[in-house]
Order: C-alpha cells, then structure tokens, then sequence
C-alpha cells in the first residue's frame, strides 16, 4: 500500500515511501516463533487429562500475552512507519492507532555529513548503487536539523544555565560555544 496522495500538495510527487529495515523485526518475529514452539511442545507432552488441558490452556494463555506486546506491536510499529520522500519535502508518519508525523521541506535541508573511520574507508569496497552503504557499523551519519544545523557531536546542554562553554558537570566544550543561545 502506497503512501495517501490526498496528503500531498498540488504538483507534489512522491519519490520514496519507505519503511524502517526489515532486520527491526527479525528479533520480535525468532522470539515469536520460539514461543509458539514451546507452547506446542508443552501441548505435545502434557498428558490428555483434566490437569494437562489446565496446562495447556495456561501455556496459550502465556503466549498470548506474552506474543502481542513482544512480537505483534513491534510488527505493527514496523508496518505504519513510513518514511516518504517527495518532490517537496520530507515526511515521517508513525503510529499505530495516533498518527503522528514530522514535516521538513527539502529547502530546509543544508546538508547531510557522514564521517566514515579511516580504516574502514581502507577496507570497505565501493558501494554498489548510491542508496547502498558500506558495510559494518562503521558509518556514523549526523542528523540533520531544520534551518541548516548539524548535529554531529555529543549532545551539549540546551539550556544555557552552565557557564559559557561548559556542559551541566562541568567541562569544557571543546569549541567552547554554548548551544541554544
């Protein structure tokens, strides 16, 4: 299912419409499958009896509970995230039963940095298309903001109660400017 055009602006297009990674269910969806085995291994062994259907029954029981907040929400967290990218802007729609969504137009967006390690860089090969990336966790992307700035280091206290150029403990910022003046 595509994005809905009726959120989209006159001439507006949609370039991207994605999802986060497949690889943030794998986990949820192994637990999931581990637990559905062991609820029929204790169907399978439990006795046919009064006390083994009571068995049974808990065991179904258990999994239900245990298998709708551990596998089934972050499915669902998966399958109504979407990112979308379009000829205007970009647009990062989550929720499940509230929707909740971030707007930035592209005019917003100054740049994206990316610092790979040296080693890395030595050893990495080329990607194969320009949306693939290098492989490892060796990329570290910085986040960009509205209005062109960058966040790229340690998270500086915002507030500006600490002196100027120093965090809330005490030391100095390395640049030794104070953030959110």
């Amino acid at each position: 299912m595509g994005f809905p055009e009726n959120v989209l602006a006159k001439g507006e297009k949609v370039e991207r419409d994605l999802h986060p990674h497949w690889l943030t269910v794998v986990v949820p969806t192994i637990f999931g499958l581990l637990l559905a085995a062991a609820c029929i291994a204790i169907a399978v062994v439990t006795p046919d009896d009064t006390t083994g259907n009571r068995i049974q029954w808990a065991a179904v029981i258990v999994l239900v509970v245990v298998a709708v907040p551990a596998v089934v929400v972050p499915y669902l967290r998966w399958r109504t995230t979407h990112y979308v990218i379009t000829s205007h802007r970009v647009m990062v729609r989550r929720g499940i039963l509230t929707k909740n969504g971030k707007d930035i137009t592209l005019s917003k967006i100054a740049a994206a940095v990316t610092a790979t390690v040296p080693a890395a860089r030595a050893t990495a090969r080329a990607p194969a298309s320009p949306t693939a990336r290098a492989p490892g966790p060796t990329t570290r992307r910085s986040s960009v903001r509205a209005a062109g700035t960058l966040a790229t280091g340690p998270a500086w206290p915002r507030s500006g109660r600490a002196g100027r150029g120093t965090s809330r403990t005490g030391t100095a910022r390395p640049d030794g400017i104070r953030d959110g003046c």
